[in-house]
């Protein structure tokens, strides 16, 4: 019987580029993928239904994002999904039968705590798999900041 995959969730649609920790986010998920015999399906929420010209669409990141895991040799499917991004990382992952939920996310020091961002809060709580997050360094934060569309609105949560 086939393991089920590990559903991968990466915010690509309001960066100009794969951000650092989007490419250290594929590492982790190849080296748990190789671990359990399992493919990769990648999800991507897009929230907005903002066009921004000029710029690759979040389609082709997407593709861009996971042809390095088929040429390795990972079975690896995209999907981009539209909605509130923990909503449908839930219901994906469930319908997915996933173990494993690999995110990344910003965290906040608020009063001598850590508060990570709302979308992986939530899935802290509600997660129906195995989560699993990466944090970014201080760097890949500061680069990834420097990625954001210019025109591009505010997003409430950062999961790259």
């Amino acid at each position: 019987m086939e393991t089920p995959p590990l559903v991968l969730a990466v915010s690509l649609e309001p960066f100009i580029n794969l951000t650092p920790v989007a490419l250290r986010l594929r590492e982790e998920a190849v080296g748990l993928s190789n671990e359990l015999s399992s493919g990769i399906d990648v999800i991507t929420v897009e929230t907005s239904g903002f066009e921004v010209t000029g710029f690759e669409s979040t389609e082709e990141k997407l593709y861009r994002f996971i042809e390095p895991l088929r040429s390795s040799g990972i079975h690896a499917r995209g999907h981009v999904l539209t909605g509130e991004p923990a909503e449908e990382i839930k219901k994906f992952v469930t319908y997915a039968g996933a173990q494993y939920l690999i995110i990344a996310s910003h965290i906040t020091p608020r009063l001598g705590k850590v508060s990570y961002g709302s979308t992986a809060s939530e899935l802290l709580q509600n997660a129906p798999a195995t989560l699993w997050i990466v944090l970014p360094t201080k760097r890949e934060a500061e680069m990834t900041e420097d990625m954001k569309i210019g025109e591009f609105p505010h997003h409430p949560f950062l999961i790259d």
